[in-house]
């Protein structure tokens, strides 16, 4: 799938930082010319993104697709709300966009028959949209637009700061329809705190129907691990965290004794808070050593970290997603000494 025109407002002739605020004409124009009713069908809401590219037509470089009921996507943002003829156009174009683009290629995966064909063409388009992402935040950052835009942000804050959610959302949506087929999948938090490496939020959420839905009952039966999945390395895991705190440090013992890591790291069914796990070392040295074990768990994520409400920082403070992405750095205090014994353990 070509997403030519995600590319042309971060690369190419859709540019916001291009364009004269001032003159709002063509935008004016534009969107008079798009029918006043919503799009019902993917014919019809081919024909609104083409009208609002007007003389950038050419980045639709996709087939129009069959008459059909448009399909919403399961995960949506709240959009800021427009405040001229500019930030309504960009809400516009991106919002039809994204749904056009997660339409057809919703379409065209029913045509692959092989599951290796499928699982490529479909990691290759998510791939795609995280690359697309980065380097619209990067582009963010780089302007210093930290917040959600408001009616007093310019045009570049209001459409980068769309195209970005509407690009997280577009992934969310691609992958869950085609999740059973993906041989890995990625999580919303994931996502924001490992692929992305921002703090997570809650404004992109799920609305569609869970492929596989829970009951009532077993939703209520659910219980929160960090899904310890090396039986045959157990013993080999408690050497490793035994020597992380003779070595480096890692926890308090007065307060936290080794043998009560153990046991969350461990635990079927934690109860958040039951247990206090009060670290020695800082944030980035501890996001490094969780990082490492990471590989003998299905579910040491950061956000589970925050679930359990168990892990507190040197200084005391309860640890949680935001804290624990926030604490990156490529070469942390005794980076070697870790690497030394995870290696001298397995």
């Amino acid at each position: 799938m070509d997403i030519k025109i995600f590319d042309s407002i971060l690369h190419g002739k859709l540019r916001p930082w291009k364009i004269d605020e001032s003159d709002t004409t063509q935008f004016i124009d534009c969107i008079k010319s798009v029918p006043k009713t919503v799009p019902q069908t993917t014919h019809e809401l081919f024909k609104t993104t083409k009208t609002l590219l007007n003389k950038q037509a050419g980045l639709l470089a996709i087939t129009q697709p069959l008459n059909q009921p448009i399909k919403e996507l399961s995960f949506q943002t709240v959009s800021p709300v427009y405040y001229n003829a500019n930030t309504q156009y960009y809400l516009s174009l991106i919002s039809n966009a994204t749904t056009l683009y997660y339409n057809i290629f919703i379409e065209q995966a029913k045509q692959w028959e092989d599951a290796i064909d499928i699982n490529f063409q479909t990691q290759k388009v998510l791939k795609s949209l995280i690359v697309l992402a980065k380097q619209t935040i990067e582009e963010l950052n780089e302007r210093s637009y930290t917040d959600v835009p408001d009616n007093k942000s310019d045009i570049v804050h209001f459409a980068l700061f769309v195209l970005k959610q509407n690009l997280l959302t577009l992934h969310q949506s691609i992958q869950h329809e085609l999740k059973e087929e993906l041989q890995e999948t990625v999580s919303l938090e994931n996502l924001y705190l490992l692929e992305l490496e921002i703090p997570f939020d809650d404004s992109i959420s799920f609305v569609g129907k869970p492929l596989n839905q829970l009951s009532v009952q077993s939703k209520k039966t659910l219980k929160l691990s960090f899904g310890f999945n090396s039986f045959q390395k157990k013993e080999q895991l408690k050497s490793i965290v035994q020597q992380l705190c003779l070595r480096i440090d890692l926890l308090n013992e007065d307060i936290s004794p080794v043998d009560k890591l153990l046991e969350l790291l461990f635990a079927k069914d934690i109860k958040p808070g039951l247990i206090k796990i009060q670290l020695n070392t800082d944030n980035i040295r501890f996001r490094y050593t969780i990082e490492k074990l990471q590989p003998y768990f299905d579910s040491l994520s950061f956000i589970n970290i925050e679930r359990t409400e168990s892990f507190f920082s040197k200084g005391g403070t309860l640890l949680n997603a935001n804290d624990m992405s926030k604490a990156k750095k490529s070469k942390p205090k005794q980076q070697q000494e870790i690497d030394k014994i995870f290696k001298e353990v397995q």
